[in-house]
């Protein structure tokens, strides 16, 4: 399906001073739903506080429910002004009135860029996230495997910020095998992050086998963030995250067929480039689905390599030689 005009305000009790517009929306929605193969794009807000989004989670739930998004298209999500956001897919959940209740959002072999806030500005959070979850807590669980997301977005506000993930420090966010890369432009205050985490602690986070990238390490480009803690390199990050996180991860720009959302490319791995991130990761999630990438291409088996991302090329990379080049 492709997804190119929808607005979701929030219901019952507008005006509201945040309206949400997004492609796909599950607002106080409490079933199980798969949102599978849609093209959203070309979606945008000109209102201060509106957040743009792809696919839209907005709960407070007193039950639990499971919502997988597979191999979605988002591009062309765009505000304008200084305290709106936009995000691929973003989720605000709050805590279920029952205490058994759990929740859990599964997305992967999903394709996010081209976000853009050109006026937004914000210190304590970015104004740009290809995946944003935000007020989750300790029933919430989020799983993030095989996703590529890009992100190359230029700003005038001073505190200009972006992020490849956002994530709460109380959700249980797993991220497994993908590509977070973020090459924006940050304001003269702002950061350019791979992964930015609202918390200091760790304890609910687990990854490996991702790409995290942001540019040439420095203060605003960096690795991780969580708002005190900062990791300009992949090594510091996965010093922070102790010896059995990340281990396997990896930091590499990747060269894409194309960034031009309309094209059938879209942030496809280059078969002839990427040997950094072709064949560079495992699958041992027991979903069924992921056995397939984007775009119905075969993914190799539990514990055989595969592609970091949401795309598979035709080309694995073996060794043939004795040194840093003699790949084919």
């Amino acid at each position: 399906m492709i997804i190119r005009s929808v607005t979701c305000l929030y219901p019952g009790l507008q005006p509201r001073p945040f309206p949400f517009v997004s492609g796909i929306c599950f607002i106080y929605d409490f079933s199980n739903s798969i949102i599978k193969k849609n093209e959203i794009s070309s979606l945008s807000s000109t209102i201060d506080s509106s957040i743009v989004s792809g696919i839209l989670v907005y709960n407070n739930s007193n039950a639990g429910y499971d919502y997988i998004f597979n191999a979605n298209k988002i591009y062309d999500l765009a505000v304008t002004k200084a305290e709106a956001r936009v995000a691929g897919i973003y989720s605000h959940l709050y805590e279920p009135l029952d205490p058994l209740g759990i929740r859990r959002i599964t997305a992967y072999n999903n394709i996010i860029g081209d976000l853009r806030a050109p006026a937004s500005g914000n210190n304590t959070r970015p104004s740009i996230a290809g995946i944003y979850i935000e007020n989750n807590t300790i029933n919430d669980f989020i799983d993030i495997y095989h996703n590529t997301i890009d992100i190359r977005a230029t700003g005038s506000h001073p505190a200009f910020s972006s992020a490849a993930l956002y994530a709460d420090a109380q959700a249980v966010v797993g991220s497994y095998a993908n590509i977070f890369n973020n090459i924006s432009t940050p304001g003269a205050s702002g950061k350019t992050v791979a992964f930015w985490r609202r918390g200091t602690s760790l304890t609910s986070h687990s990854g490996d086998y991702n790409s995290l990238y942001a540019g040439t390490p420095a203060a605003n480009r960096l690795i991780y963030f969580d708002g005190t803690n900062s990791d300009q390199t992949l090594a510091a990050y996965k010093t922070r995250v102790g010896g059995t996180k990340e281990v396997s991860s990896v930091t590499e720009l990747p060269v894409y067929v194309s960034t031009a959302g309309i094209n059938t490319g879209f942030l496809h791995l280059d078969p002839n480039a990427n040997c950094g991130l072709i064949g560079k990761a495992i699958n041992f999630h027991a979903i069924t689905e992921l056995g397939l990438d984007f775009d119905n291409d075969i993914r190799a088996n539990m514990f055989f390599p595969q592609h970091i991302g949401a795309d598979e090329t035709a080309k694995t990379y073996t060794w043939t030689g004795a040194n840093s080049t003699s790949w084919n």
